[in-house]
């Protein structure tokens, strides 16, 4: 089979380079991925925040319920907390 050129005799600066180029790569997907969690566990903040203000001030959508606050802040919370769990993992490999 013949190939273009011969694999064996790549020399370290072609491997160096691709190198960098693949650790630049995952760099950016990391920024991309914490960029996104960031903006997600805001959003999520913000949105905590007016259905907790709902729940225990509006005399319509108050609840009595116990642990609606425990439910409700998970509820939120919980895709904000699966990103920043992947970006982690991803981050030490």
């Amino acid at each position: 089979m013949w190939l273009p050129f011969e694999f064996s005799f790549i020399n370290i600066k072609n491997k160096q380079n691709i190198l960098k180029t693949t650790t630049l790569i995952i760099n950016l997907k990391l920024l991309k991925m914490k960029t996104f969690a960031l903006i997600v566990t805001a959003i999520a903040t913000i949105l905590y925040f007016v259905s907790t203000a709902a729940l225990t001030g509006d005399s319509i959508g108050r609840s009595t319920k116990e642990g609606i606050h425990v439910f409700n802040f998970f509820f939120w919370f919980t895709i904000p907390i699966i990103l920043w769990i992947i970006y982690f993992i991803r981050q030490k490999k």
